[in-house]
């Protein structure tokens, strides 16, 4: 029934259109245009005439036909139609002349009737003048249409609104050079293929985490180089967001100095020079030659320990320091006015205990006698006998004539590497009677008990001499 209806709807039309009443609409992307029926001049055309002359080609209100106004490459008509004589032809230009008629030009003649209507001179036929000829949607004008379910060749542009994208019903890969590609097909292959980036290949590549640029991780997890993103670098401190940052310098070509802590314990093992001032809040030496402290290009290498009280660090000459020095313990000070000597009485100088364990085994008891003045005669001979323990030394002194002021004696004892073994020295400087006097001898006496340390004098006459003393001062030294 359909196939019916749609065969008496053609012929309708058909009839309608061959006896001029509409004009079928021409050609490709063509505009519909409302013509009558045309007759040909003159004495018409042979069946080989390549252009027909029409007496007048206008539309109904008297405006000339024109390709232009067709908006058609090609148009077709057909000659005599309903008759034995219809001929169907095809024409690409139509040229309107100033005498009212008009010729159309680049003229198929002959087309068969049926697909694929070519021209044929067995068709094509002599018309007399007079003849009718009407624009028609013959059947080979239905060819300048694309139909759904054949293939054609498309020669022209099509263009679509851009809210109705041609589609296919389903996807459908590509695999010819010259067929269109959907959008799913664009977007799967898009990156297929493309290698990962490397130093000197362009290519393929990952955005990285904070985590991974922190981690140094090389290639994410597809497998492709990774980039670190502007979001992950930053040339200002912010607490809240400064981990796993990538510093970067800023205008003035210096980093944000509150990203060091400074908290943190450095190692530097190159050398550096400062040339602002350094405050330097706990500076730790080492104490091995490989890691020296180095002062003005000296080279030291300190203790590991801390030393006693009022030690003092001792260079061994190759850099290498020690604690050494003495702690002062302060035994005896008494103010004095020592001792007149003007007989041969032996007088008692100082009496001082020097506790047991004291000198140890490289300790010493220093007492120093500060002398105001001396007088002698220059004609004796002073004797000082000091003791210690049960042992005791006489040092003999001549003394020289005049008077003099100031000076001291010192009397020294000192372990001699052992507990039971000490020498005891006696100094004089500064004193002009007893000019720079200086003897020792060696002691055995057990220091690990208490031991008095005693100095006493005597001359050798009883006129004349005297020494006048000022302050006795004994102390330990450790």
């Amino acid at each position: 029934m359909h196939s019916l209806l749609a065969s008496i709807s053609k012929f309708i039309v058909g009839i309608l259109v061959s006896v001029g009443i509409i004009s079928a609409p021409l050609g490709t992307g063509f505009n519909p245009g409302q013509a009558q029926r045309f007759t040909l001049a003159g004495s018409g055309i042979t069946s080989s005439a390549s252009s027909i002359t029409i007496s007048s080609f206008a539309y109904p209100d008297g405006t000339p036909i024109t390709m232009s106004n067709l908006n058609s490459s090609v148009e077709y008509g057909t000659l005599e139609p309903g008759t034995s004589k219809e001929e169907q032809i095809s024409f690409t230009g139509v040229t309107q002349n100033v005498n009212g008629t008009a010729v159309l030009t680049g003229v198929s003649r002959g087309l068969s009737f049926y697909y694929p209507f070519a021209a044929s001179t067995t068709l094509a036929m002599s018309h007399a003048g007079a003849s009718t000829f009407v624009l028609s949607n013959t059947a080979a004008f239905y060819s300048e249409f694309a139909k759904n379910k054949t293939d054609e060749s498309i020669s022209g542009i099509w263009t679509f609104a851009s809210t109705t994208i041609p589609r296919l019903d389903s996807y459908l890969a590509p695999t010819l050079d010259n067929e269109l590609a959907s959008k799913k097909y664009v977007d799967d292959i898009a990156i297929s293929g493309a290698p990962d980036a490397t130093t000197g290949v362009k290519g393929i590549s990952q955005k990285a985490t904070a985590l991974q640029v922190a981690s140094s991780t090389d290639l994410g997890s597809t497998g492709a180089s990774l980039f670190i993103p502007a979001s992950n670098a930053t040339s200002t401190y912010n607490s809240a967001t400064a981990p796993l940052k990538v510093v970067v310098t800023d205008n003035s070509g210096k980093i944000d100095g509150n990203f060091l802590d400074t908290t943190e314990s450095y190692n530097f093992t190159g050398n550096n020079n400062f040339t602002g001032n350094i405050l330097i809040k706990n500076l730790n030496a080492s104490s091995t030659a490989s890691n020296p402290l180095i002062l003005n290009n000296v080279s030291y290498n300190t203790p590991s320990t801390q030393g006693a009280t009022s030690t003092t660090l001792q260079n061994d000459g190759s850099g290498n320091l020690t604690w050494a020095g003495y702690n002062r313990k302060l035994l005896v000070q008494n103010t004095t006015t020592c001792v007149t000597l003007n007989s041969t009485a032996t007088s008692t100088v100082f009496a001082l205990n020097v506790p047991g364990g004291s000198l140890s085994t490289n300790n010493a008891v220093r007492v120093r006698v500060s002398v105001a003045s001396t007088t002698s005669m220059g004609t004796d001979q002073t004797n000082f006998d000091i003791g210690y323990g049960t042992a005791s030394t006489t040092i003999s002194v001549n003394a020289t004539s005049g008077q003099t002021n100031g000076g001291y004696f010192d009397v020294i004892l000192s372990a001699n590497g052992a507990t039971n073994s000490q020498k005891l020295s006696f100094l004089s400087s500064g004193v002009a009677s007893y000019p720079n006097v200086a003897k020792f001898n060696i002691l055995s006496q057990d220091s690990t008990t208490d031991k008095m340390l005693i100095m006493r004098m005597n001359t050798s006459v009883n006129t004349g001499e005297s020494i006048n003393c000022m302050q006795t001062i004994g102390e330990l030294i450790q």
